[in-house]
């Protein structure tokens, strides 16, 4: 044991001879490079792993029950000043389009237009109206009457064309002179040109008033149609087009039988397609296309 003894001491003392330091191969110490000879330490407790769950998704809930504002309701104001309560069923504003009133009028018919059961525009004694005087020419004429003082009642007369047909086809216009001043309101709104035709002044129940004056107003029917009033005798503004158009249905007319009537379905609907065809003023405008007696 003493022998062992002094053996380490002097490789102790060997080992520092040369000034460096040696270090020894213990389990706990590092060589030095770093490098440990001892086995390596334990990595460090972590712990358990920690409890997760997704959070609870947003409650949510559906928003408040929503409905569409109503549609503004149409304001009509020719048929609110003409119609009020009058239903678009009693009177459809298609009646005051050229091609609205034709496709009604010919519905009207009980029977199927044939050979042997015609129509003929130009009325026949004592007929004064056959319904369809607007297929020779849409212009109308018209004779005031009344109206010579402030408030009396104005009188109307109209004879051939469409004012004509619409106030005498009851079974199409239950409603007379005023369905007409209904149509005469809507064709004013639509841009329409009244020129000459004293088509402004509805048709009968309606009563004077002034317009528009440069001197002292008697509120009287001459205020309107004169010399100097602001309807005065004429041509109306779409005179050249209508007869024009008369011609065009005439020719519809003699696609079969005898070329003054109305005698197949053929022309009956060359005579619709017609009008359906016509531009938005010759449809709209026959109501104040008037020429004043």
């Amino acid at each position: 044991m003493r022998l062992s003894a002094t053996v380490f001491a002097l490789s102790a003392v060997a080992a520092n001879a040369d000034g460096v330091r040696k270090i020894g191969k213990s389990g706990s110490e590092a060589n030095a490079d770093g490098s440990w000879w001892g086995p390596a330490p334990a990595p460090a407790t972590w712990g358990p792993a920690p409890t997760w769950a997704a959070p609870a998704p947003a409650t949510w809930a559906a928003p408040a029950t929503w409905a569409a504002p109503a549609p503004a309701a149409e304001v009509d104001g020719c048929r609110a000043t003409w119609l009020g309560g009058v239903s678009e069923t009693t009177f459809s504003k298609d009646l005051c389009t050229l091609s609205g009133y034709w496709k009604a009028k010919f519905a009207s018919e009980s029977a199927a237009i044939t050979t042997t059961n015609t129509i003929t525009p130009v009325p026949v004694a004592p007929a004064t109206s056959t319904g369809y005087e607007s297929l020779l020419n849409v212009v109308s004429s018209i004779t005031f009457g009344g109206g010579g003082a402030a408030g009396a009642d104005i009188t109307t007369t109209h004879t051939l064309g469409y004012a004509n047909d619409l106030v005498t086809s009851t079974l199409v216009n239950p409603l007379g002179h005023t369905g007409l001043s209904y149509c005469m309101c809507l064709a004013i709104e639509a841009g329409c040109d009244p020129k000459g035709s004293g088509a402004a002044i509805p048709a009968s129940p309606i009563k004077t008033a002034a317009f528009e004056v440069t001197t002292a107003p008697a509120f009287v029917l001459a205020n309107y149609i004169s010399a100097t009033g602001i309807f005065v005798a004429g041509a109306p503004a779409l005179d050249a087009e209508y007869t024009a158009l008369g011609v065009q249905t005439l020719a519809a007319m003699s696609l079969t039988g005898a070329t003054t009537t109305v005698d197949s379905q053929r022309e009956v609907d060359a005579i619709l397609a017609l009008g359906n065809g016509l531009s938005s003023k010759l449809d709209k405008c026959a109501a104040v296309n008037i020429i004043t007696a």
